[in-house]
């Protein structure tokens, strides 16, 4: 029989694991300490699920995926044992995909409705060419083509009465936050759900001492911070923090990006007992 986990690390990717440039390479020897412990690095992220596999791809790992804001939780083959899959699972392509969330189809009137009732001007991602994706984020070209692929959270940018916006989306029940350079809207979802749903699998596999990390730098990630028992905020690029995140046991790291999650990786490693 294996040995039982004793740590997961969530983590969200721009401006934590990823720099402005999309780089990791400053998290090297934390990344290389997660390959070591055998510890499962699960991306949660707004990201596309075909966003996400570039960056899985690179840092060569084949654990378990959170996409779209906790929308749905991908199970690459071999990340999880298929007879343990939770049963609202379905198969895509070679890996099976759990869906949390309704899909984007349903949500684009109700925003455009919200928008038209109180005067505001938004952009859909959707509408954007992959020049202007570019441009606002930073990505390639690649990568801006594929976060127009979204199937349950929507991308998009308020250029007037974006607070009147929100409180119309909120009060329609909808789940609206935003990320490093979008707004996000979405239905039941949230990172909070996906690391809660993908713990409690981990746990039945007879991980009951597992310690849950979560790193992140925005309001987007408050969720997955309550959710987890070691919640690690990174700093803005300017070294300010997001305001507003709040969670018990909150440690606000020192280092922008991938430095300060190195460090903060190494140090949570280091305070774990991992026994002979």
């Amino acid at each position: 029989m294996p040995e039982p986990l004793k740590l997961i690390i969530f983590t969200d990717l721009n401006d934590t694991l990823l720099d402005r440039n999309y780089d990791f390479s400053a998290a090297k020897e934390a990344l290389a300490a997660i390959k070591a412990y055998d510890i499962p690095l699960i991306i949660t992220t707004s990201k596309t699920r075909a966003q996400t596999e570039i960056y899985r791809s690179r840092l060569n790992i084949s654990d378990p995926i959170i996409a779209e804001n906790g929308a749905a939780i991908y199970f690459p083959p071999g990340s999880f044992p298929a007879g343990r899959l939770p049963s609202g699972c379905t198969r895509e392509g070679d890996e099976f995909v759990w869906e949390l969330s309704r899909r984007v189809e349903g949500l684009i009137p109700e925003l455009q409705s919200a928008a038209n009732t109180v005067g505001a001007e938004i952009e859909l991602i959707f509408d954007m060419p992959a020049a202007k994706i570019m441009d606002i984020t930073g990505m390639s070209e690649e990568e801006s083509e594929l976060a127009k692929e979204r199937k349950y959270i929507i991308y998009f940018l308020c250029h007037f009465r974006r607070k009147e916006l929100i409180e119309e989306l909120k009060s329609r029940g909808l789940k609206i936050t935003w990320g490093t350079y979008f707004m996000h809207l979405g239905s039941s979802n949230d990172k909070g759900l996906g690391v809660h749903r993908l713990t409690a699998l981990y746990r039945e596999q007879g991980n009951y001492g597992l310690i849950t990390a979560g790193f992140g730098d925005n309001m987007n990630d408050l969720n997955m911070f309550r959710n987890v028992n070691k919640p690690f905020l990174l700093p803005h690029p300017d070294g300010s923090y997001e305001e507003g995140v709040e969670a018990d046991n909150l440690v606000k790291l020192k280092g922008v990006g991938p430095r300060g999650w190195n460090r903060g990786v190494l140090e949570l490693i280091e305070s774990i007992e991992w026994g002979e």
